[in-house]
């Protein structure tokens, strides 16, 4: 079973030959696909692309140490971010990227301790995305209530009670199957027109 199926996790390391191992050891573990990139450059392509939501950064880089990068992939909602870099500078490391969101652990990590810090990233990755789905639906509907309201405000003005206003929309919203606040927007629409 997959873990990822349209966006997978992006290796980063100057390297091919450490890049192809992580990508053979990531994909034997299910995180399909393992991307692979060279440069901190070729990195930011790859997520701006929208193909990978996990990245694996392994310094150095070609075209930088990483740490920078790392921070940078870190502060996108939709992405996490693991570092590795080795381990006598692993303390400075931390204090530089961890505030961003950034897993870091020594390069001299076992097989199991990154497969392991991967699938920590994962998980967390995957309640972020839930919460940022969430946090859209809830923001969505904070619209809607304040169109409606605006809709009654503007009902309220031409005569109505609140009540009045409140039950006129469910009413029409009803009767047209329609969205309360599609039938909100018409009365908004409606006295601007008015109003011009």
């Amino acid at each position: 079973m997959e873990r990822f199926n349209d966006r997978g996790i992006l290796v980063l390391a100057r390297g091919k030959a450490v890049a192809a191992a992580f990508k053979k050891m990531l994909e034997s573990s299910h995180y399909r696909p393992a991307l692979t990139a060279g440069s901190a450059a070729e990195g930011r392509r790859v997520l701006a692309s929208g193909r990978a939501r996990l990245v694996l950064v392994y310094t150095p880089l070609a075209d930088e140490f990483g740490v920078e990068t790392a921070a940078e992939f870190a502060r996108r909602p939709d992405v996490g971010v693991l570092l590795m870099v080795p381990s006598e500078i692993y303390d400075q490391a931390r204090h530089k990227a961890a505030p961003s969101g950034v897993l870091v652990m020594t390069r001299q990590a076992d097989r199991t301790q990154l497969l392991q810090a991967v699938d920590m990233l994962a998980s967390t990755q995957g309640k972020v995305s839930q919460l940022m789905k969430e946090n859209e639906r809830l923001r969505r509907r904070l619209e809607d209530e304040s169109t409606v309201n605006r809709a009654k405000c503007l009902l309220i003005e031409d005569g109505m009670t609140e009540n009045e206003a409140h039950r006129w929309i469910e009413k029409q919203a009803m009767d047209q199957g329609l969205p309360r606040r599609e039938i909100a927007e018409d009365v908004i629409d409606r006295h601007e027109e008015q109003g011009k």
